[in-house]
């Protein structure tokens, strides 16, 4: 994962800690935003320190190989939920 991807999740949990301070239109909107972005971090925290304390303890091989069939499970599971139409996909009746 490059750094990009938590500079700017970072920074949106910023903007969104101050749109929630500072009283924005949509309060629901902002706090949903702040707890997902929150889990987000959490989720980097966590792999991070997952796969550092498993490259150490155990093998730089067995992280890689862990991170290899995480990103595989992801793949197939992204491609299954992807292979059927969803409604907002689908073509109205009668035009095609």
């Amino acid at each position: 994962m490059t750094t990009t991807v938590l500079t700017m999740t970072l920074t949106g949990l910023g903007a969104d800690l101050r749109a929630m301070r500072h009283g924005s239109a949509d309060r629901a909107a902002a706090r949903a935003a702040l707890g997902r972005r929150l889990l987000a971090v959490a989720a980097m925290v966590a792999g991070g320190a997952a796969g550092a304390a498993l490259a150490l303890r155990v093998s730089p091989l067995s992280a890689l190989a862990l991170a290899t069939a995480l990103l595989a499970a992801a793949a197939l599971g992204t491609t299954a939920a992807s292979r059927g139409t969803a409604s907002w996909r689908a073509f109205p009746a009668g035009k095609s």
